[in-house]
């Protein structure tokens, strides 16, 4: 009888953790509608918002003070865990070579992009502030 109770425990889990995955990427970066990014790709969003290969725009990134969300957009980004994403970043602060976005609340979201339209951040896919645009959609993306 315990092999049964661990085979439904262990099924369980993988139901929830492919309906976990798949939420994870439900994420849409996004900037202000009059702002200098029209539309980007995984590999430049990840670039920008993990301070490697330049920022050609010129563009503000905010990390989300959201912890549930911050872990959802760096899983589905890049494929690693929030503790992942911190040491990257602590390496990058020790070395001199960048600081981390700064934290952005989502409620604070609208008047930002309209006081600096150079903003780049993430939010919850279907939660498209006014005066903002979908410039990735990782939902989108995992698609094709």
């Amino acid at each position: 009888m315990p092999d049964r109770s661990i085979a439904r425990i262990c099924g369980h889990f993988v139901v929830w953790l492919l309906l976990s995955t798949t939420a994870l990427a439900d994420v849409w970066v996004v900037g202000a509608a009059d702002g200098p990014v029209q539309q980007l790709d995984r590999g430049e969003a990840a670039g920008l918002f993990l301070g490697v290969g330049g920022n050609p725009w010129g563009v503000s990134v905010r990390d989300s003070s959201d912890r549930a969300l911050y872990a959802s957009f760096y899983r589905a980004l890049t494929e690693r865990s929030p503790a992942s994403i911190r040491a990257h970043w602590a390496q990058r602060v020790f070395s001199g070579r960048g600081r981390p976005p700064a934290k952005i609340a989502l409620h604070e979201l609208e008047d930002a992009l309209r006081a600096d339209p150079s903003l780049i951040t993430y939010v919850p896919a279907g939660k498209l502030p006014p005066g903002a645009r979908i410039v990735l959609d990782l939902a989108e993306e995992d698609r094709q």
